[in-house]
């Protein structure tokens, strides 16, 4: 993976990550789609893998808790 490719999706998660500090339920599936929508926006990252991942995940209901989405972010580089 490229530099600037690595450095968007480190970004993107840090931001998901920093968007959890306030821990409310509904604020996940926000997080989640923020993550999304800055992964597809950006040409670096606009077709990554982790794109599909988290939405399949997410969708499953198997991401629903900041403790969930904090173990799935540690998963992908």
């Amino acid at each position: 993976m490229n530099s600037s490719r690595t450095k968007h999706l480190t970004w993107c998660k840090a931001k998901a990550l920093a968007e959890l500090s306030e821990g409310r339920p509904e604020q996940i599936s926000q997080t989640l789609q923020t993550l999304i929508s800055d992964l597809v926006n950006n040409p670096e990252t606009h077709n990554h893998p982790f794109i599909a991942i988290v939405s399949l995940e997410a969708s499953n209901g198997l991401i629903t808790t900041k403790e969930e989405l904090v173990k799935f972010l540690a998963r992908f580089d």
